[in-house]
C-alpha cells in the first residue's frame, strides 16, 4: 500500500497503486517510494511512500480507523474485523435477562448482525461496527442496544425456545 504523508501514514490518502489520478503516470519506482507526475492540472509531481500490509494494520490498531480513510484501508479495516470475529469459538451476546444471541460480523455492509434462529425462524438485527471502538466496545453496544428492545426485553425462559433450536451464524 502506497501513501502521500511524508512522516506518518495518512489514512486519507492510502492507495494500492501509486496514483494520483487516472492521468499520473508512473515515473520510477523502488522498493520504498515512487514517484508520479500527473500533467491533468498543469503538471503534478508526487512522492508516495510504500507501507507492507502490516504497518497499516498496526496503523490502525493503534490510531483506530479514521471516518475518512481510504477505501483501500477501509477494506483492510473490515478484514482485521472479520479476521476477530473468525477468531471467536462460538459468537454470542448473553443479554441481562439470560437470552443468548447468535452473533456474526457482514463484512459486506460492515455490520454486526445479531439475534434468535430456531424453529424455523431468523430474527437478525443489523448494528453498524464502529471502527474507533474494540470489538469488545462494539458487542458491548450491541448487546445495550439489544437489551432496550421489547422483543429481547422478556425473561430467558420466554424467548429461550427460540434460541434452543437455531445454530449459531
Amino acid at each position: 500500500m502506497w501513501d502521500t504523508g511524508e512522516d506518518m501514514i495518512d489514512q486519507r490518502d492510502v492507495v494500492k497503486i501509486p496514483r494520483t489520478s487516472p492521468y499520473s503516470d508512473l515515473l520510477i519506482e523502488n522498493k520504498d517510494y515512487a514517484v508520479t507526475y500527473d500533467n491533468s492540472l498543469g503538471g503534478d509531481y508526487c512522492l508516495f511512500k510504500k507501507y507492507a500490509e502490516q504497518e497499516m494494520r498496526n496503523n490502525i490498531r493503534l490510531y483506530a480507523l479514521d471516518d475518512l480513510a481510504s477505501p483501500e484501508l477501509k477494506a483492510l479495516g473490515r478484514r482485521m474485523v472479520a479476521e476477530a470475529f473468525a477468531e471467536l469459538e462460538h459468537p454470542h451476546i448473553t443479554l441481562p435477562n439470560g437470552l443468548s444471541l447468535a452473533c456474526k460480523y457482514n463484512q459486506e455492509i460492515d455490520k454486526i448482525e445479531a439475534g434468535r434462529c430456531g424453529e424455523g425462524k431468523i430474527d437478525i438485527n443489523l448494528f453498524p461496527y464502529n471502527h474507533q471502538d474494540t470489538l469488545a466496545e462494539n458487542l458491548e453496544a450491541v448487546k445495550r442496544e439489544l437489551s432496550m428492545m421489547p422483543e429481547y426485553a422478556r425473561g430467558k425462559e420466554q424467548g429461550q425456545s427460540a434460541a434452543h433450536g437455531g445454530r449459531g451464524r
